[in-house]
């Protein structure tokens, strides 16, 4: 039987009868059945939105408001009828005139590109737009915004209206579109920064764009000042800034081989190109060498069809014959998607990867060094770029010195599996346990290498081994051989190895492996296998001989008879002193003194 979920953001929140914030749940087994403006009441344990976790901001939690996560069955939900907001109308409307009159492939595409949710695109498709460079068509952005903007302003012009009034009504216009695209850092920049050109050009003032982009930057951070870490929000901004600053400079070199407006349509895809490179490296992506031109031939297309889907999707909601048009946008995503994977067949893709900050301010320095608005000398422009290169490589150099922790344990959770980074005395360094914050954890805090590798439940699959890979693992631990590796060595249950300066041993009761017992320095720990154990067993029957200082265990219900040892579970437990949910990624440091925990997020 399958069962599915889905994720909805639950607002206008009632806790125990008091006003709270929005909720992130999770609805299982639940496919299609709750629609938005429904009322929902539930029984449910709450979970705290971290802001951070490992130094990475959580933009999306931000982003719609949500400070809970739940999660909760379908069958558990009585549900009533609400009131639908006007935006969701508007996009519900606009979905079933789309739904009607297009492919269902393309009319997921076509309320993506309309109001940036990607949710119901088909994968393929994102992957083809992504390989060849025009994941930003599906993207709420200043392309999408200067098209509709143009025209709208255009129109309003070729009617003879006042420039006083235009200002106003095609502001009114951005703030509408603004609203039904829910406030996207990126559309309000967009947005701004056309607010600000008109207004210049109707003021007959003069307008700078590097300036406009830094008033929208400052009035988007002076309403939501954490949005200067959304990845959304600095994409826009440095992507544009790139446009700003390089395409002049390219445009005035193109020109001289090619016809002027061929040139500045080069120049200004490969600037925004350029711009985009850090962020496609930092998240691990690849780039087609092709990219410019790609978008050299879909812009275009997509400068006449975005207009026209607008008008017509919003007026077909009125005017419902009108829906028919959309057979023209329907070929033109048709058109478009068989572009993008001509393209992708080329094989003209290469990875790019990226972890150095330090890289990525030394672009947008080289960048600004380059453009039009560093009015000096060459040779004094030359002599500020290489002073400004020695100081960010000297940066870059100190942050790739690898991080050393020494007596300490460091416990990484992501809810339902638990990791524990060992570092002793000596500095070596060992991983118990796989959990996906470890990649986030290498990356965030730069430990360099990774040593050795011990899988609490003899598994090692295939993604397992992929990802010891990428950390630079010298070996990995097991009792049970379920993949080939050279580097994999398998240990006898209950026999007791040595690793460096560790001691460890898988524990063995009734035929099975119940967990792992290591010795560091002068500590011992136990790590529970799995989440199924009859924790009261081994507390009466195996610790006596163990004697640990501090035990890990998963999820299951712990009895606890004794307060010799330190308990720390990846739920909440009733005789936990420590667990995941309640403090999150944290670190324990030893002493004689005793443990003593921090966290990390």
């Amino acid at each position: 039987e399958v069962s599915y979920g889905n994720y909805i953001i639950v607002d206008n929140v009632y806790i125990n009868g008091e006003k709270g914030r929005n909720i992130e749940l999770y609805v299982q087994n639940c496919y299609d059945n709750i629609k938005p403006g429904m009322i929902l009441s539930f029984d449910g344990e709450l979970e705290l939105v971290k802001p951070f976790t490992l130094k990475s901001f959580n933009s999306r939690s931000y982003r719609s408001g949500a400070r809970y996560t739940c999660k909760v069955s379908y069958n558990k939900i009585t549900t009533y009828d609400g009131k639908v907001k006007f935006d969701e109308k508007v996009r519900l409307a606009v979905r079933e005139l789309l739904d009607k009159h297009m492919s269902e492939k393309n009319a997921a595409v076509a309320y993506g590109v309309l109001f940036g949710d990607k949710n119901d695109i088909d994968p393929s498709i994102i992957s083809t737009y992504k390989n060849v460079g025009i994941i930003h068509l599906l993207t709420v952005s200043g392309l999408h915004v200067s098209f509709l903007v143009t025209v709208f302003y255009s129109l309003l012009k070729l009617c003879k209206v006042n420039r006083y009034v235009r200002l106003v009504i095609t502001t009114l216009f951005i703030a509408f579109y603004a609203y039904l695209c829910g406030f996207t850092p990126a559309v309000m920049r967009a947005g701004l920064m056309a607010i600000v050109y008109m207004a210049s050009k109707t003021f007959h003032g003069g307008y700078d764009s590097l300036n406009s982009l830094g008033l929208s930057g400052f009035i988007i951070l002076l309403i939501r000042p954490l949005n200067a870490l959304d990845i959304g929000y600095l994409m826009s901004c440095f992507t544009v800034y790139s446009i700003i600053l390089l395409c002049p400079v390219l445009t005035k070199i193109f020109s001289k081989a090619i016809p002027h407006k061929i040139a500045e349509l080069m120049a200004l895809s490969i600037s925004a190109q350029i711009g985009l490179l850090p962020f496609l490296a930092y998240f691990g992506s690849q780039v087609h060498l092709l990219s410019f031109m790609i978008n050299m031939i879909v812009v275009p297309i997509f400068s006449v069809l975005y207009p026209f889907l607008f008008v017509v999707s919003l007026l077909g909601t009125f005017i419902p014959f009108l829906g028919y048009l959309l057979v023209v946008a329907n070929f033109a995503f048709d058109a478009i998607y068989a572009i993008a994977r001509f393209f992708e067949w080329s094989g003209l893709i290469i990875p790019i990867s990226a972890d150095y900050f330090g890289v990525v301010v030394l672009l947008f320095v080289g960048i600004f060094m380059v453009s039009g608005y560093v009015m000096t000398e060459g040779f004094k422009r030359f002599a500020i770029f290489s002073a400004c290169s020695l100081l960010l490589a000297f940066a870059i150099g100190i942050y790739q010195i690898p991080i050393k922790f020494k007596r300490s344990i460091t416990v990484l959770s992501s809810g339902s599996s638990q990791c524990l980074v060992l570092d002793n005395a000596k500095g070596e360094r060992m991983v118990v346990g796989y959990d996906y914050n470890l990649l986030r954890y290498h990356r965030a805090y730069n430990v360099g290498s990774l040593e050795c590798f011990i899988s609490t439940d003899g598994r090692m699959s295939g993604d397992y081994i992929d990802n010891m890979n990428k950390l630079g693992f010298s070996k990995y631990i097991s009792y049970n051989a379920m993949v080939e590796d050279e580097k994999l060595e398998i240990i006898n249950v209950n026999q007791e190895v040595a690793i460096g300066d560790y001691r460890l041993r898988y524990v063995e009761y009734d035929d099975s492996v119940i967990g792992l017992f290591i010795k560091m320095d002068n500590i011992r720990i136990f790590v529970a296998n799995g989440n199924n154990l009859s924790y009261n067993i081994i507390e009466s029957e195996i610790f006596p001989n163990l004697e640990p200082n501090i035990v890990f265990v998963g999820e299951k219900s712990v009895v606890r008879e004794s307060d010799d040892y330190i308990l720390v579970s990846t739920d909440r437990q009733e005789g936990a002193n420590y667990s995941n949910k309640e403090n999150g990624n944290f670190r324990l440091s030893y002493s004689a003194s005793g443990f003593k925990a921090r966290g990390i997020d």
